[in-house]
């Protein structure tokens, strides 16, 4: 399989510490290799009981994807995988998030970093939702959560439900009172009707705020040009694509074409810019155009993560792969991979291997480019 490829070449093993995630995870096919590799490690060097390895997974091997179907297929792969270990530890949460890796809560979207002051904002299609910031704790999330669930089946007015968070937190005024008007927003919609899942909902769109940092990011991004993004989402990220300097063309440049970017890169900065531990490493099944087309993917070609402290974070491509003429996907037919390490400057010649299907029999083998 090709998902085996790609995570063997990102040179994540398994080793326990170390932590994958795969930040669009579809029906979840690089988590299930991620699984895999674990177990085969944990098996041949003994070092880790049942518990242990189950400990060491579902904390460490992570999915997020904006599809509710995406996520339950996704969320079904993981625990078949993880099934031989589901013996050895109770309660069990497969670690498999419906959020946007981009455009998670946060207090600073517009320089696409997840800057926390005061509070945080979750922007949703009923508007914004104003967190006190000590809400990026997962175990203040998830108690959050619940209490609003249980209230909300209960009826329970937002006076009674603000006395509870307060017994349950010890919040200043001004955060007790953010925590309230966030139930009563909700409760409204689920007095109306237009409820359900809200609860759960703001739980999994909060992974990205709490689930800390990656050794290893991999997995395959949307490809979506600009032009097909909706009119909303395009408003939402267009400061992310300027703060991270992938909007290289001006005025009529942009207007002939030059400009269609493609959300691929986007994804790529963002998920390397929030999700990479220094050092670490990020492996994704990308459009190849994102290295060869002449205007768009010039922002995308500097390898350059926005300056902290008046310093540029490199990044450093350590190979790409085309897969042009081996055609994997049989709805695109502009394949890459590539591989890139967090903290360390791109050297060029860049590594490149070219994929050849042999003609008449379809077996695949790969040149080297002299």
């Amino acid at each position: 399989m090709w998902e085996s490829t790609v995570v063997d070449k990102s040179g994540y093993t398994g080793e326990g510490g170390t932590r994958f995630l795969d930040p669009s995870c579809g029906s979840g096919t690089f988590l299930v290799q991620a699984i895999n590799r674990a177990m085969k490690l944990a098996e041949g060097k003994k070092k880790l009981q049942p518990r242990e390895l189950a400990d060491h997974i579902l904390t460490n091997i992570v999915g997020f994807d904006l599809n509710p179907l995406a996520v339950l297929a996704s969320r079904t792969n993981y625990l078949i995988a993880f099934s031989r270990l589901i013996p050895a530890i109770r309660p069990i949460t497969i670690p498999v998030y419906l959020c946007d890796s981009i455009l998670a809560p946060s207090s600073s979207v517009e320089e696409g970093k997840f800057a926390f002051d005061n509070t945080i904002i979750f922007t949703t299609s009923k508007g914004d939702y104003v967190f006190p910031v000590f809400m990026r704790e997962k175990s203040h999330i998830d108690k959050f959560t619940s209490m609003m669930d249980i209230a909300l089946r209960g009826k329970v007015e937002p006076e009674k439900f603000e006395k509870q968070i307060k017994a349950e937190f010890h919040p200043s005024s001004e955060d007790a009172a953010l925590l309230s008007d966030v139930y009563r927003r909700i409760k409204t919609l689920d007095d109306t009707g237009e409820d359900g899942i809200w609860a759960r909902y703001i739980k999994n769109a909060f992974a990205p705020v709490y689930i800390g940092k990656f050794d290893f990011v991999v997995g395959n991004p949307p490809w979506i040009r600009w032009g097909y993004l909706s009119d909303e989402y395009r408003k939402r990220t267009l400061k992310l694509w300027h703060g991270y300097g992938l909007f290289s063309l001006k005025g009529h440049e942009t207007r002939l074409g030059g400009g269609e970017k493609d959300f691929s890169m986007l994804f790529t900065y963002g998920c390397a810019d929030n999700y990479l531990k220094d050092d670490g490493v990020l492996g994704f099944v990308i459009t190849i155009e994102v290295f060869k087309s002449k205007g768009a993917g010039e922002g995308f070609r500097r390898f350059e993560l926005p300056k902290i402290k008046d310093k540029d974070i490199p990044l450093k491509v350590l190979g790409m792969e085309d897969m042009v003429e081996l055609k994997p996907f049989q709805a695109a037919n502009k394949t890459s991979i590539f591989f890139l390490q967090k903290g360390k400057k791109t050297t060029y010649p860049v590594p490149i291997i070219e994929w050849k299907r042999k003609e008449g029999i379809g077996v695949v083998f790969r040149i080297n480019p002299a």
